[in-house]
């Protein structure tokens, strides 16, 4: 009887102690699932501030390579009143 009694209290603290370990795991799992969700919403915040910026990067690119090929036209075609090799007039 005595056995018996030790046994059904072992069972009794097994049971509630893998209670208190599931409700423990639950909340862990609860907590980590919400910093992951939260980082990920920060990295796709962060993805679309850095497209933007590419994008914006793009376009003073594409000006740049116009401007260039604008300066590259005007030498090439003698519309510039100054030589590359020649000295400005009050120099």
């Amino acid at each position: 009887m005595v056995v018996l009694k030790q046994r059904l209290c072992h069972f009794e603290k097994s049971s509630l102690l893998k209670k208190m370990m599931l409700q423990l795991t639950t909340m862990d799992f609860e907590k980590r699932l919400i910093d992951l969700e939260t980082k990920i919403s920060f990295q796709d915040q962060t993805i679309e501030d850095l497209h933007d910026v590419i994008y914006k990067h793009q376009q003073q690119i594409n000006q740049l390579q116009k401007a260039i090929e604008n300066f590259q036209n005007q030498i090439k075609s003698g519309e510039n009143d100054i030589l590359p090799n020649e000295k400005p007039p009050h120099y």
